[in-house]
């Protein structure tokens, strides 16, 4: 499992990896990959909860009360 986070990173989940933006240099790296996160490949539907619409994929991070990472996505949360 990697470290804790930085107070000073910004985290963002990408296609297969998460990863750790440092908000005074620019630098980014790698926290965790391979990360079973991605885009579903199932047709979408056209109506979700009764609202027309295709709904877009997307991924959430969180920090918990411990410090550790938790990378929502597909109806799956992963502790990162």
């Amino acid at each position: 499992m990697p470290g804790q986070p930085s107070k000073a990173e910004l985290f963002v989940v990408e296609a297969g990896r998460l990863v750790a933006i440092n908000l005074a240099t620019g630098v980014s790296r790698v926290h965790v990959e391979p990360l079973a996160v991605g885009v579903s490949r199932a047709e979408p539907a056209l109506f979700c909860h009764g609202m027309p619409g295709v709904p877009r994929p997307f991924a959430g991070v969180a920090v918990g009360p411990d410090g550790a990472l938790y990378v929502s996505t597909e109806g799956r949360v992963l502790r990162c």
